[in-house]
């Protein structure tokens, strides 16, 4: 309904490797949570709907670039 389509990237964990490709979406939000946390949305395979969360700031997260 929205006429975003994320790829379901994965992210990087905070030692370098690339974990969850093709089943989880992460994309940062611009709400920070605390120092060392920061406001994210999900996306999963087999499930409706956007997640909401705060994750460590050090993980490698998507970012969605919007056009002015």
């Amino acid at each position: 309904a929205s006429g975003f389509s994320g790829l379901l990237a994965g992210a990087r964990s905070t030692v370098g490797p690339f974990l969850d490709r093709t089943s989880y979406g992460y994309w940062w939000s611009s709400s920070a949570s605390g120092a060392a946390a920061a406001s994210c949305r999900t996306l999963t395979t087999g499930a409706r709907g956007v997640n909401r969360n705060s994750h460590n700031k050090a993980l490698g997260f998507s970012v969605r670039c919007l056009k002015d």
